[in-house]
């Protein structure tokens, strides 16, 4: 059993434990239930026109991984990410899973009270009250792994997120499973190729540009994870990509501001 197989497994009996403490009807009563939402895709899409420019980044809160342990235990959502939206990221990313991620769906409703940036909730979503659970935690969007789901998964989670008004970033592991994933384009924010294996954990930052390059220009393209320098940026600006994820890196950065500002500037300048 792989690491992602035992996520889902332990997925099925958190989302069985949660409906038995807060049913649908309960999200009602929720803050951030009947909030108007920030547009996911906006916050991504290429501005002016420009082929070649700085990605938009979707700064990463989180705690740790399997592959790598606990590396940010002490961090607070409210401070890591204001410090994101003064460093210039579009948007953040919320990890709230907690047996292999270490995070809560606390650290999205954290992070909602203090940043004016649009979040996504990032977890193994498997099941629509998972959906209506990130919206009333205050997401504007979730993440979707095409290589969890059923067909059936993937429609009822897409219509269940156009019923809570979040966009959707869906995940591929290969540019192969784009066929599939193309009947529900419209109804997508942002298609991601994650540099990481979820077999295996391993990263091949290459093997995401490759992969992305055969998915339509035309599409919000999203490269996630293996970033720790400016040089991937200046990949995706080149291969014409709209956003990078980056998570570990600035989780460990003692400034991440002053990183994101740092690497935007090295990217902008090489661009020039």
């Amino acid at each position: 059993m792989t690491i992602l197989d035992q996520i889902v497994e332990s997925k099925q009996s958190e989302i069985k434990k949660h409906r038995s403490s807060v049913s649908l009807n309960d999200f009602d009563g929720f803050e951030y239930t009947h909030r108007s939402t920030f547009s996911f895709k906006d916050a991504l899409q290429r501005k002016d026109g420009r082929s070649s420019q700085m990605p938009s980044i979707i700064a990463e809160f989180k705690r740790g991984s399997p592959s790598k342990g606990h590396f940010a235990p002490d961090a607070t959502p409210s401070v890591q990410c204001r410090a994101y939206e003064q460093g210039g990221a579009a948007a953040c990313s919320i990890l709230t899973d907690s047996p292999f991620f270490h995070g809560s769906l606390q650290d999205l409703s954290e992070a909602r009270s203090h940043v004016q940036l649009a979040l996504l909730r990032k977890d193994f979503i498997i099941d629509p009250y998972q959906v209506f659970e990130a919206k009333a935690f205050g997401a504007d969007a979730i993440l979707l792994i095409e290589r969890i789901l059923s067909d059936t998964q993937i429609n009822e989670l897409v219509d269940a997120a156009k019923q809570c008004h979040l966009g959707v970033l869906m995940e591929l592991d290969s540019a192969e499973a784009w066929s599939r994933i193309e009947p529900f384009r419209e109804r997508l924010s942002a298609v991601g190729i994650n540099s990481r294996n979820l077999a295996t954990f391993d990263t091949d930052a290459d093997s995401g540009f490759q992969q992305l390059d055969q998915i339509p220009s035309s599409v919000v393209r999203v490269l996630e994870s293996g970033i720790h320098s400016y040089e991937p940026l200046l990949s995706c600006a080149r291969h014409q990509i709209d956003a990078a994820l980056i998570g570990e890196a600035l989780m460990r950065a003692p400034n991440p501001a002053s990183l994101l500002q740092t690497w935007m500037q090295e990217v902008n300048d090489e661009l020039e």
